[in-house]
């Protein structure tokens, strides 16, 4: 009995060949496939393409499973966030804006990860506010929220500062945009 493994295993091209009225053009060429790379050995690489192969291997191996990919983009994230093997930021966010948008999961598994990951961004700061980052699928509700919550501090810090030098509540409320109900916190701090 013998044991054949399906094609997509086994398909490795590396030449392209045409012929045309006595014409034949022939192309060799390198191939890297993806399915053929150590998981271990990339997992272990200080090269940063070993993400992005990691990223392809894990969406081949989740091809049909959901939660199995959620896991790996949640691994893959982890990495890059809380690594210290990619030192340069911009690769660190150029792999995570591509694997996000490679490892897609259905939308309430996307929500789940946002608040897995949403501490370590918060941890990060605000140098990946500026990104490409914020405007990725995943990413772009927690750096919204951040936004918001910084916008809100600081219209409370203005707020404290117009209190201080006597300003009218009802002009304070309309310059900062915050509810009756936080400007009574802030006098209460007064």
């Amino acid at each position: 009995m013998s044991f054949s493994l399906p094609l997509i295993y086994t398909f490795k091209p590396d030449t392209y060949a045409n012929q045309f009225y006595g014409t034949e053009l022939t192309y060799t060429y390198n191939t890297y496939k993806i399915l053929d790379q150590d998981e271990q050995k990339l997992l272990l690489s200080d090269n940063p393409f070993a993400y992005a192969v990691l990223a392809g291997l894990y969406m081949l191996k989740s091809r049909n499973n959901a939660s199995k990919r959620y896991q790996f983009k949640r691994r893959l994230f982890e990495l890059l966030l809380k690594g210290k093997k990619v030192k340069n930021r911009d690769y660190v966010d150029s792999l995570l804006y591509f694997i996000d948008y490679l490892m897609e999961v259905p939308d309430g598994m996307d929500e789940e990860l946002q608040e897995d990951i949403k501490p370590m961004i918060e941890k990060e700061g605000n140098h990946m506010a500026g990104t490409g980052l914020s405007n990725a699928p995943t990413f772009k509700p927690i750096f919204d929220e951040l936004r918001e919550k910084a916008r809100k501090e600081n219209s409370k810090e203005i707020a404290l500062a117009m209190l201080r030098k006597e300003f009218k509540t009802e002009d304070i409320l309309k310059v900062t945009g915050l509810t009756e109900e936080e400007m009574e916190d802030i006098k209460a701090k007064l």
